[in-house]
């Protein structure tokens, strides 16, 4: 067998390796499915692009975790304004009686 193409091979499965890692306790979104899959075209092409690709790749992953992290965030915070918010509203009608 070529060392060559078995060089490839064991950066490939890497790659895929190092990638699944980033991805643990994360659902991808249609948004970076697509971008991944653009990525990992562009790994196959040689080894300086498969590395260029997974920098890529983590930097893609951590902007959509640190995303998702914003927006669940958010919404936490909207449902305790909320709670607050009701909280008021009864105490004034309380007050009001």
């Amino acid at each position: 067998m070529n060392t060559s193409a078995t060089d490839s091979s064991t950066l490939q499965s890497t790659f895929y390796q190092a990638i699944d890692e980033m991805l643990a306790n994360a659902s991808p979104s249609d948004k970076l499915s697509k971008r991944l899959q653009a990525i990992f075209a562009q790994a196959s092409i040689s080894r300086r692009d498969m590395l260029g690709a997974m920098i890529g790749a983590g930097m893609n992953i951590a902007t959509a975790k640190s995303e998702s992290f914003a927006v669940n965030e958010l919404k936490q915070q909207y449902i305790a304004m909320a709670i607050i918010i009701q909280a008021l509203i009864n105490y004034q009608q309380f007050q009001i009686k």
